[in-house]
């Protein structure tokens, strides 16, 4: 999320996988640039990041998508990104996540919760239209603060980490703590909304930045190097073993 203008959200990887930035019509009507001082620009919007610039969502039509993702692992993964929330969703506005364009497909994500006016972060895998998985953290969050966002998993379950720390989660019923799914070889991987039935819905208000998919599920010590990568202060080498 440093480009700073134009439509297109490049892929660090080398994967190729760059995606699309969708302003539409409400709210932020063009993607625009850093500090151009327009409001309705999601470039602008995002010109402070965590690390460098970030992307403006207005929690309205806002999101960008890129279609049939490469190289994805269909039993272990990773998504993960930083995010400034700006106000509550009516229920939760989704971060980053993997989506089938139907339905009752597979998705995984992660995104903003609101329980009972308070912001929580949440997980969620859907395997059918009628059945879908949701642990959301314990503790609440504040509004327009960066947070760093993670979860991974695999056959051995799932974990959700905020800022590097493992959450303790509240699991919709039916849910428990081994939830990953082959939900990572899907259809679109996205960032500010959710994919379903053909449509983006569930959008995000607020900044996203560093916006990351791995094919292999992260240990604790991997999320943490992730997260302070960016950070102008790096204790260790900039390579090999600390």
């Amino acid at each position: 999320m440093d480009e700073c203008t134009g439509s297109t959200a490049y892929d660090a990887s080398g994967n190729g996988n760059n995606g699309t930035i969708y302003p539409v019509t409400l709210g932020n009507t063009a993607t625009g640039t850093c500090a151009s001082g327009t409001t309705t620009e999601m470039w602008n919007d995002g010109t402070s990041g965590k690390f460098n610039s970030s992307l403006g969502f207005d929690g309205t039509d806002d999101y960008v998508q890129k279609s049939s993702p490469s190289g994805l692992s269909s039993t272990d993964g990773a998504l993960g990104a930083w995010v400034n929330v700006t106000s509550l969703p009516t229920d939760y506005g989704v971060i980053t996540g993997v989506f089938e364009n139907s339905a009752d497909a597979d998705q995984i994500y992660i995104g903003a919760l609101n329980v009972s006016s308070t912001l929580r972060f949440v997980i969620v895998r859907r395997t059918a239209a009628t059945t879908r998985a949701v642990a959301y953290t314990n503790n609440s969050f504040t509004l327009g603060a960066w947070y760093h966002v993670t979860a991974t998993g695999g056959t051995g379950g799932d974990v959700l980490y905020i800022n590097g720390i493992p959450q303790s989660l509240t699991y919709s019923s039916g849910a428990s703590s081994a939830e990953w799914t082959s939900a990572i070889t899907n259809s679109y991987f996205m960032a500010g909304a959710r994919q379903f039935n053909s449509t983006p819905e569930k959008y995000l208000n607020g900044l996203i930045d560093d916006v990351r998919i791995y094919n292999y599920a992260l240990t604790a010590n991997q999320v943490k190097n992730i997260m302070n990568e960016g950070s102008a202060v790096r204790f260790g080498p900039a390579s090999g073993t600390p």
